[in-house]
Formats: C-alpha cells, sequence, structure tokens
C-alpha cells in the first residue's frame, strides 16, 4: 500500500521525488523475495537483510504475494528497470504452473513447493485481492498478456461454478469451501466480487460476460 501510495501521488502529479521514493522502497522489499518458489516473505524489516525461512514458516498467504504485481509492473515501465517487476511477476508464474483444475487457488501455500497447504477456498479473506490483480493486470498490460486474461476466466468461472449460491430467500451469495465442504457462509471481504465480475464481462475477459454479468 506504501508503494502505491506514492506510485498513485507520482502519477497525479508527475514529481519524480515520488517516483524515486518509490524505486527506493521497492528495492527494500525485492531482497525478501527469498524462498524456492520466489513467494515473498510477508515480514519485512527494510534496515536488514531477508530473515531466514524455516519450515514452521512456510505458509503463504494467496493475497499478500498475488497483489502487489500491478505496483512493481507501473514503477518497472516508468523507471525502465526491469528488475522491478522480474519477481513480482515471477509469483503468477508459479502460480499459473500450479494451477488448480477449478481456477480456485487455496488460501495459503508452500513456499518450497507452490502447492497448497490446507484446503481452504474462498475469494474472501486472504484470497480476495489476488483474483482482482489477475483481470488488472491483463488491463494494465493493455490486454497484451493473455496468460493473465486466462488465469482470470478460469477462477472467475470456478468462483461462480464453485462459490455462488442461493439462500432460501432467493438471493445470491458467494461462499467459502474447506476441504470441498460448504461453509453456508459469504464473507464481508468478497462484497467486491460483484464489481470484478462486472468490470470483466465488459472488458472482454471471458467468453461467458452475459453469465458473469447476470451474477
Amino acid at each position: 500500500r506504501n508503494l502505491g501510495g506514492l506510485l498513485s501521488i507520482y502519477e497525479l502529479t508527475k514529481d519524480k521525488m515520488f517516483l524515486d521514493r518509490a524505486a527506493d522502497l521497492a528495492e527494500r522489499l525485492l531482497k525478501d523475495f527469498v524462498s524456492p518458489t520466489g513467494f515473498p516473505d510477508s515480514r519485512v524489516d527494510l534496515r536488514k537483510e531477508p530473515r531466514v525461512i524455516d519450515e514452521s514458516e512456510e505458509h503463504f498467504i494467496l493475497s499478500e504475494m498475488g497483489s502487489m504485481q500491478l505496483e512493481f509492473l507501473y514503477l518497472a515501465y516508468h523507471t525502465k528497470k526491469a528488475i522491478f517487476a522480474d519477481k513480482p511477476l515471477s509469483v503468477f508464474k508459479t502460480l499459473r504452473k500450479n494451477k488448480p483444475s477449478d481456477g480456485l487457488y487455496p488460501k495459503t501455500l508452500s513456499s518450497e513447493t507452490g502447492f497448497a497447504t490446507d484446503e481452504r477456498k474462498s475469494i474472501g479473506a486472504n484470497a480476495d485481492s489476488f483474483y482482482e490483480y489477475e483481470l488488472k493486470l491483463w488491463l494494465l498490460t493493455n490486454k497484451q498478456y493473455d496468460g493473465y486474461r486466462s488465469m482470470y476466466e478460469e477462477s472467475s468461472n470456478g468462483a461462480i461454478d464453485k462459490l455462488v449460491r442461493e439462500s432460501m430467500a432467493g438471493h445470491l451469495f458467494i461462499e467459502d469451501l474447506r476441504n470441498g465442504n460448504s461453509q453456508n457462509r459469504m464473507e464481508h471481504l468478497s462484497c467486491f466480487s460483484g464489481g470484478m465480475f462486472g468490470l470483466g464481462s465488459q472488458e472482454g475477459a471471458v467468453s461467458n460476460p452475459d453469465k458473469q454479468l447476470e451474477v
């Protein structure tokens, strides 16, 4: 968020000081992409070298490592330094390589293997912004990188097929799954999804826009 804030001010003012401050912060953050999978450590001391991650700390949260790519890609473009994009975007490459058949990624993944460390699936807490970034990365690249679009299409269709339910009162809601079992509840942080489905439909990200727009 701090990096995004600095870049937002730069976009509004074009004052290079804010771009320089963003680059300084990003360089400190990049040193924490230290796991075997390239996933970033979520605990960062900007003054020190990266921590050594032991086996007890291998559970990395999907939304933490999957919602920084827009900021780093924007920074790489404006500084003309590809290094700012390489490591953050490699997270998506690893996730894509290990993609689930239904497009719904687990909330936590192993820093050693990139595979699930539990079987909770949701587009709420600990997952939400990752799904937004699938779509927004495709849009930020002017729709040039279809891998992001296809990841989003698989995930959004998976969410609609597996997570969207109708209440006894006839209202749609988006539930969570644990080990494939319904939790019969909707998290507050899932409420963004209506806008996400609408944006993806309007921008041509999915082959079934009418169905997604209806949801």
